[in-house]
C-alpha cells in the first residue's frame, strides 16, 4: 500500500503541478499578448480616424488652393490682353469666384508694376486688386503698394516662386478692432517665361474648421485640435486656445516631444503623455498637405488611454475564468489516469524486487491481460523471467568447461546473452593473444639491440664522413639481411646548386656509382628527401635496379628508401634493396635509427668546417697581426708629423697675434672682395666686422688716373703670386686714413694662389708731418737755419717710414714661411691604411651632411621621395668632397644636384599653377635663391676658385632643412584637398 501510495503522489507531483504552471503560463501569456495587441489595435484605430479627420481637412484647403490656380492658369495669356479690357475681366472673373465660394473673405491679386506699366524699371512696387466681403456686400478695390520696397512677407513668397499657405492671423476688412477675423490666404505665384509676375490669393476664415473640429469625438472623451505649421492653434474645443502658440499652452510637453519641429517636416507621430487635468493620453499628429506648399499643417487627436485599454482588459479578464475552468479539469482527468497506471506498476515492482535478489521462478510470472502498455510491460516480464533461467543454465555450463555449448539469444540486443558468448570467444583467442606479445616483444628486443649496436658504430667512426657512412650502410644491410644499400648525405657548400651525394655503398653495379648526385624531386633519392617521407616499394620498374651474383642477375623484390630527418631537416637519404620482403618494424627501426644517424652526420659535418673554418682564422689572424704592425708603423709616423704640425701651427698663431697687435690686416678673395680682418683695423674706422666684410677693394681709396689706368695690371700680379707695396689713401666710415700696405698672395697646397693678405701700417700722422714740412720748404722768405731743421725733421720722418716698411716686410716674410711649412708639414695618411679603410669601413650616418628623419617628412608621397632623391645627392657631393674624389667625379655630381633640383622645383610650381596657391610667388623666389647659390657654386669649382667648402656645404643644409620643415609645409593642406597625399 506504501507503494502504490508513494507512485500516485509522485505521477501526481510531477504530472499535475507542471501541468498547472505550463497551462498557467500559456494563458497568461496569451492573454496578455491579446491585451497587448488589443491596446495596439486601438491606437492603429485612432491613428486612421484621425488620418481621415485630416483628409477631409486636406481636401477642403486644397480645393480652394484648385480655385485659386484655375485663376491663375486663366492669367497666363493676360499680355494679349489690353490693360483697361484686362481689369474688367479680371473683376468680372473674381465676382464670379467670390460669389460662387461663400467660404471666401477676400479674393485678391498683386501684379508686379514693371509687368503692368513697361515704363516702370523698379525691382518693387505692385498693383493690387481684391474683392472682399463687408458684411452682406461684396466690395472691390484698387491700389499701390510696396512702392518703397517689397514687404518681408511678400518678398518670401516671391523668392520661393511657389504655393503658399499663411500661418493663421488677426485681420479686419473694416479695420475695426470688433470686426476680426481669424483667417489664413492660399497664394499661388504667377510666371511669365520663368519670371515672376504677381501672385493670386484668396482669404478665407478659419471658424469654419473650429466647428469642423468640435464634431471630432470619435472615442469617449475624446477632443481633437488643428495646429499651423509653426504651432499656433487653428481649432480647439477649448476656444481660448485659438489664436495662441501650442508652445505657449503646453511648453513642457512641446520641448520633450519636439512636436513643433515634427510638425514643420510634416511627420506623422504619436505619443502618450498626461493632460491638464493629469489623466493620462494617447495623442495622434497627422499632416495636412496644401498644395505645393512646404509648410503642412496638422491635426491632433487625443483620446483618453482608459477608453483605448477598456476592451482589451474586459478580454483579459474573460481569458483567465476560462483558464482556470479548464485548469480543474486537466487535474481531475490526471487523477484518475494515474490511479490506472499506479496498481500494474505496483505488482511489477514487487516481482522485480525479487529478480534483483535472484528468485527466478516461473511462479512468479505476471497475469495482466490488458492491451496497452501495461500488457506489453507484464509480458516482457515474463520473458525476462524465462530468459533469465536460460542465460543461467549456458553460464554453468561454460563455468564446467563446455565452451562449445550452444546458445539461443533472446534478441540481438540481449546485453547479457551477448556477453556470455563473448566470453566464451575471448578463452578461446587467450592463447593466441599471448602469443602475439610475445612475437612483439622479441621485434622489440630486436629493435634495441639494433638501435645500441649502431650507435656504437657511430661512435666509434665520428671523425671522417666518409668512414662513418661506410660503416652505417655495412651494419644496417647486415642486420636487416639486404642484399644491397646507399647512404646519400646533402652537399650544401653551394647554395646554388644543393644536391644528395651517394658517399657510400654496398653491392651496387658500376652504373649506380657512376649517378651519385640528385637533386631535390630527382628520381626516388631526390623525391624522398624532398617529401620528407619513406618510400617502400615492391613493384619495381624493370631497369631500375639489378642484384648481380655468381648466379646472374635479377630484380630485386623490394626497396626502401627513408629521409635523415632532424629538426625536420633532411642531411641524407638511406637506400636499401632486398630479395625478400622487409616487414614493417624493419622499415619502423630504420627510421628511428635514421634520426641518430642524422645527428650524427650533422655533427661529422659541423665538426669538419669547424676544422677548415679554425685554420682560415689562424691564416687570417696571421694576416691581420702583419697588417696592424704595418699600421702601428704609420700611426707613429702619422703622430710624429702631427706633434711637429701643432708646434709649427703655435708658432704661427704667435706670429699671427703679434701681428695683429701690432699692424692691421685684411684678406681679400680673388674679386677683390673683404673675407676677413683683424679686430685692430675694425676698431680703428669704427665699424663693424660684419658691414666691412663684403665691401671691395676700392671702396674707400683715391686713386689718380694713373692708379686707375693700373688697377687691372696690379691685381693680375697679385694672382700671378706678385707681393704688391703700396702707400695708399682710403676713406672708410668718414675717416680718411694713410697706410703704408703689402699685399702678399697666399698660396695652397697645390701652389696656386686663392687669397690675398694685406698686411698695412697707419702712416697718416707721419705722412701729414711730411706734406707739412714740404709745404713749409716751399714757402719762401724762411732762413738758413729753420730750412736746415726742416730738413732734418723730414729726414728723421722719412727714416722713420723706412724703418717701418722693414718691420712690415720682416713680418710678411715670417708669415709666409710659416705658411709654406705648415703646407709641407700637414700629416699624410698611408697609402696603405686607406686603402683598407676604404674597403671595409662603410659610410656612416655621421659622415653625411643631412640625415634623413621623421622631420622632413611633409606627407606628400611624390614630393616626399623627390625631397629623398634631393638629399641623397646631397650627400653625395659633400662625400665626395670629403673623401677627396676626382675633379671630374665631383662636377657630376654638382651637376646632378642642380639639375635634380630644377626637376623638383618645376615640379612644385606646376602643382602651385594646377591648384592656384597664393604663396607661389614667395615660394618660388626661395627656389631662385638656392639655384642662384648652387650655379655660383658650380662656377667656382668648374675655374678651380672653391676654397670655402663648409659655407657652401651650411647653407645647402640650412636651406633644405628650413625649406622642407617649414616653407613646403604650408602648402601641404592645399594639396591635400586637391587630391594628393
Amino acid at each position: 500500500m506504501k507503494n502504490k501510495n508513494n507512485i500516485s503522489a509522485k505521477m501526481l507531483f510531477f504530472i499535475i503541478i507542471p501541468s498547472i504552471i505550463i497551462y498557467a503560463a500559456s494563458i497568461g501569456y496569451i492573454s496578455i499578448t491579446s491585451q497587448k495587441t488589443g491596446y495596439k489595435d486601438a491606437i492603429n484605430i485612432v491613428k486612421v480616424v484621425n488620418k481621415e479627420y485630416s483628409s477631409i481637412i486636406e481636401a477642403r484647403l486644397n480645393n480652394h488652393m484648385a480655385k485659386v490656380k484655375t485663376l491663375v492658369q486663366s492669367f497666363k495669356k493676360y499680355k494679349k490682353i489690353p490693360l483697361e479690357q484686362r481689369k474688367q475681366i479680371f473683376s468680372d472673373m473674381y465676382e464670379g469666384v467670390f460669389e460662387a465660394n461663400p467660404d471666401f473673405i477676400c479674393l485678391w491679386d498683386s501684379w508686379e508694376l514693371s509687368v503692368v506699366d513697361s515704363t516702370y524699371d523698379k525691382p518693387y512696387g505692385r498693383y493690387v486688386y481684391e474683392f472682399y466681403r463687408e458684411g452682406s456686400e461684396i466690395n472691390k478695390r484698387f491700389s499701390y503698394k510696396s512702392m518703397d520696397g517689397d514687404p518681408p512677407d511678400y518678398l518670401r513668397i516671391k523668392e520661393a516662386g511657389r504655393d503658399a499657405i499663411e500661418e493663421p492671423y488677426y485681420y479686419s476688412y473694416t479695420g475695426k478692432e470688433e470686426d476680426q477675423i481669424l483667417e489664413t490666404s492660399l497664394i499661388v505665384p504667377m510666371h511669365d517665361d520663368g519670371k515672376f509676375v504677381g501672385v493670386v490669393g484668396v482669404d478665407i476664415s478659419l471658424d469654419v474648421f473650429n466647428e469642423l473640429i468640435k464634431e471630432i469625438k470619435p472615442f469617449e472623451r475624446s477632443y481633437a485640435y488643428l495646429l499651423s505649421n509653426k504651432g499656433i492653434v487653428v481649432a480647439h474645443n477649448k476656444s481660448s486656445y485659438i489664436g495662441k502658440n501650442i508652445d505657449n499652452i503646453e511648453s513642457e510637453k512641446t520641448e520633450k516631444f519636439e512636436i513643433l519641429n515634427k510638425i514643420k517636416i510634416g511627420e506623422e507621430f504619436s505619443f502618450t503623455d498626461r493632460d491638464s487635468t493629469n489623466e493620462k493620453y494617447f495623442y495622434s499628429f497627422h499632416p495636412i498637405n496644401v498644395g505645393e506648399t512646404q509648410t503642412p499643417w496638422s491635426i491632433v487627436l487625443a483620446v483618453p488611454t482608459k477608453v483605448i485599454t477598456k476592451q482589451a482588459k474586459n478580454n483579459f479578464y474573460v481569458s483567465m475564468i476560462v483558464g482556470l475552468l479548464g485548469l480543474l479539469i486537466i487535474v481531475l482527468i490526471i487523477l484518475y489516469i494515474s490511479k490506472r497506471i499506479s496498481v500494474p506498476l505496483t505488482k511489477t515492482t514487487d516481482i522485480l524486487q525479487k529478480l534483483a535478489k535472484g528468485k527466478i521462478s516461473h511462479s512468479n510470472k505476471l497475469d495482466i491481460k490488458s492491451k496497452d502498455e501495461l500488457g506489453n510491460m507484464a509480458n516482457s516480464v515474463n520473458t525476462l523471467i524465462d530468459g533469465l533461467n536460460s542465460t543461467a543454465e549456458f553460464a554453468q555450463n561454460i563455468g564446467a568447461g563446455k565452451l562449445d555449448e550452444e546458445f539461443t539469444l533472446l534478441s540481438d540486443e540481449d546485453i547479457l546473452g551477448n556477453s556470455l558468448l563473448e566470453m566464451r570467444e575471448s578463452l578461446k583467442h587467450a592463447k593466441e593473444e599471448e602469443e602475439k606479445r610475445k612475437l612483439e616483444e622479441e621485434k622489440q628486443k630486436w629493435a634495441t639491440q639494433g638501435l645500441a649496436h649502431l650507435g656504437d658504430v657511430m661512435r666509434q667512426n665520428a671523425n671522417n664522413i666518409k668512414e662513418l657512412s661506410f660503416s652505417i650502410i655495412s651494419n644496417l644491410c647486415n642486420y636487416l639481411d639486404a642484399t644491397q644499400g646507399a647512404l646519400y648525405i646533402l652537399n650544401d657548400n653551394n647554395e646554388d646548386d644543393i644536391y644528395y651525394e651517394l658517399i657510400s655503398a654496398i653491392a651496387y653495379g658500376r652504373d649506380k656509382l657512376l649517378n651519385k648526385q640528385y637533386r631535390p624531386g630527382e628520381s626516388l633519392v631526390g623525391r624522398c628527401a624532398h617529401e620528407r617521407m619513406t618510400i617502400y616499394m615492391t613493384d619495381l620498374p624493370e631497369d631500375y635496379m639489378k642484384i648481380t651474383s655468381g648466379m646472374g642477375t635479377a630484380n630485386p623484390t623490394c626497396i626502401l628508401l627513408v629521409p635523415l630527418l632532424l629538426n625536420n631537416e633532411v642531411f641524407g637519404v638511406i637506400e636499401m634493396a632486398s630479395f625478400s620482403k622487409l616487414e614493417p618494424h624493419k622499415i619502423e627501426f630504420v627510421e628511428k635509427v635514421g634520426e641518430s644517424i642524422a645527428s650524427t652526420i650533422s655533427s661529422v659535418k659541423i665538426n669538419e668546417r669547424t676544422a677548415i673554418l679554425l685554420a682560415q682564422a689562424q691564416q687570417q689572424g696571421e694576416e691581420l697581426a702583419a697588417q696592424e704592425e704595418e699600421m702601428r708603423q704609420n700611426l707613429e709616423e702619422m703622430q710624429a708629423t702631427q706633434e711637429e704640425a701643432a708646434r709649427k701651427e703655435y708658432e704661427m698663431q704667435g706670429l699671427i697675434h703679434a701681428l695683429n697687435s701690432s699692424c692691421f690686416t685684411v684678406e681679400y678673395d680673388m674679386n677683390g672682395f673683404i673675407t676677413n680682418l683683424n679686430d685692430s683695423f675694425a676698431d680703428y674706422i669704427g665699424m663693424p666686422k660684419d658691414r666691412i666684410i663684403g665691401i671691395h677693394h676700392k671702396d674707400g681709396f683715391e686713386f689718380n688716373e694713373d692708379e686707375l689706368r693700373n688697377y687691372d695690371e696690379f691685381w693680375n700680379d697679385l694672382k700671378n703670386g706678385i707681393t704688391k707695396k703700396e702707400i695708399n689713401k682710403v676713406t672708410y666710415n668718414n675717416k680718411t686714413l694713410w697706410l703704408s700696405e703689402t699685399y702678399s698672395p697666399i698660396f695652397d697646397k697645390e701652389d696656386k694662389v686663392y687669397k690675398v693678405l694685406k698686411i698695412a701700417f697707419d702712416i697718416t700722422d707721419l705722412k701729414i708731418k711730411v706734406d707739412k714740412l714740404e709745404k713749409n720748404l716751399g714757402k719762401v722768405g724762411i732762413d738758413d737755419k729753420e730750412l736746415i731743421n726742416k730738413t732734418k725733421e723730414l729726414e728723421l720722418i722719412k727714416n722713420e717710414l723706412e724703418k717701418k716698411e722693414q718691420e712690415q716686410e720682416k713680418i710678411i716674410n715670417d708669415l709666409q714661411k710659416k705658411i709654406n711649412e705648415l703646407n709641407l708639414s700637414k700629416p699624410k695618411q698611408s697609402k696603405a691604411v686607406v686603402k683598407k679603410e676604404n674597403k671595409s669601413t662603410p659610410l656612416l650616418n655621421d659622415q653625411l651632411l643631412i640625415e634623413w628623419n621623421d622631420d622632413l617628412v611633409i606627407g606628400i608621397s611624390e614630393l616626399d621621395q623627390q625631397h629623398i632623391k634631393l638629399v641623397d645627392i646631397v650627400n653625395q657631393v659633400f662625400v665626395g668632397f670629403k673623401k677627396d674624389k676626382g675633379k671630374k667625379e665631383i662636377k657630376e655630381l654638382i651637376k646632378g644636384l642642380s639639375d635634380y633640383a630644377s626637376y623638383h622645383f618645376a615640379t612644385e610650381e606646376n602643382y602651385f599653377k594646377e591648384f592656384g596657391y597664393d604663396d607661389a610667388k614667395e615660394h618660388i623666389k626661395e627656389h631662385k635663391v638656392f639655384i642662384k647659390e648652387v650655379t655660383n657654386f658650380q662656377n667656382d669649382f668648374n675655374k678651380g676658385k672653391v676654397r670655402f667648402l663648409d659655407d657652401f656645404m651650411s647653407f645647402v643644409k640650412s636651406w633644405i632643412v628650413n625649406h622642407f620643415t617649414t616653407v613646403d609645409s604650408k602648402y601641404v593642406e592645399l594639396f591635400n584637398e586637391k587630391g594628393l597625399s
